[in-house]
């Protein structure tokens, strides 16, 4: 196995790797997916199908265990209201989640699901609590299958929301930047089957978001290497990519439990130059506990000084907290 590399202050045009690295001897990954498609066109239904898994890898000599995989089916309608919704393992109470908004609101309905003991630290609590992100994202889809008729848009509604639509910024009346195509590769590499779950085969009208964490001990120390990337498959190219971020971390056993001591947050591509900046922000959650990381994120890193999608990768730290355990079980 590759070794996965830990230093905390990487230059970014070396560092960041659209291809995940390798598992490491004593660590723990949770992959998970969430991919749409639009089998009758962007103004019919939209199927989702997310998966998560943790896969436990003890030594380069064994077999790698699989603790947990989980599957979430959606089918929303154009005006983003949930028509069917069904997971596997099943989740008591998830029927309820249908006639809702798959957006407004859409996390508030979850909380007694993804909140529950039996639940929280599962793969199924973060794909549920990614969708709202993943069906906000994949607008952008439907700008590259019916194309707009110019490069002018006005989104001062949306005016400080995050950096990227901070004041002065070109995004709010110009899409020139995310118009442009950036092919990406396969993020699985070629010599590890096991390395991530698997997707579904690349289609015209689909997106996907991808996630990935790994944690590992050090010394006393818990370190945690993250990604995310959302593409999908655009007119002209295999797949294009739209947000990249990946996140290396080390958590710091304190009393009453694991405490963010330290992190990097390396930008990959983003829609628009005035995307990059936020990753400095992520500093302000130093000393924060791992438990607590979800919240915090949400209070600390509002407006223009975060990054909706940073924001979810770091938020997405918060699973440490339970993944680690498994980490203990099996050491």
């Amino acid at each position: 196995m590759r070794p996965v590399e830990t230093d905390l202050n990487p230059a970014r045009d070396e560092y960041f790797a659209r291809t995940i690295p390798a598992r490491l001897p004593h660590s723990v990954r949770r992959t998970t997916s969430i991919e749409m498609a639009w089998p009758e066109g962007f103004d019919a239904q939209m199927v989702l199908v997310g998966q998560g898994r943790d896969l436990l890898t003890l030594g380069s000599d064994t077999e790698p265990r699989v603790l947990a995989h989980d599957r979430l089916d959606m089918v929303v309608d154009p005006a983003r209201t949930v028509l069917d919704i069904s997971a596997d393992p099943p989740l008591a109470g998830i029927e309820a989640l249908r006639g809702g908004s798959a957006v407004g609101g859409f996390r508030r309905a979850i909380a007694p699901l993804v909140d529950n003991p039996t639940t929280r630290d599962r793969p199924l609590a973060v794909l549920l609590d990614d969708v709202v992100g993943s069906i906000v994202m994949s607008g952008w889809l439907a700008s590259k299958w019916i194309p707009p008729i110019d490069h002018q848009v006005d989104r001062t509604s949306q005016e400080n929301v995050c950096s990227g639509y901070a004041t002065g910024s070109k995004a709010l009346y110009d899409r020139s930047e995310i118009d442009a195509v950036r092919p990406v590769g396969p993020i699985e590499p070629d010599d590890d089957p096991q390395a991530f779950h698997p997707l579904q085969p690349d289609a015209d009208r689909t997106i996907r978001r991808v996630r990935r964490i790994d944690i590992w001990r050090d010394g006393a120390d818990l370190r945690l290497d993250a990604m995310f990337q959302d593409s999908g498959i655009v007119p002209g190219t295999r797949r294009a990519v739209l947000h990249e971020y990946r996140l290396l971390a080390r958590a710091e056993q304190r009393d009453g439990g694991l405490v963010l001591a330290e992190i990097a947050a390396i930008p990959g591509s983003l829609p628009y130059s005035e995307c990059l900046g936020p990753e400095l922000s992520a500093q302000r959650l130093v000393g924060t506990p791992m438990a607590e990381l979800r919240r915090k994120v949400l209070t600390e890193l509002r407006g223009p000084i975060g990054c909706t999608h940073l924001n979810d990768a770091l938020r997405s730290l918060a699973e440490a907290d339970g993944l680690a355990g498994n980490l203990q079980q099996f050491a």
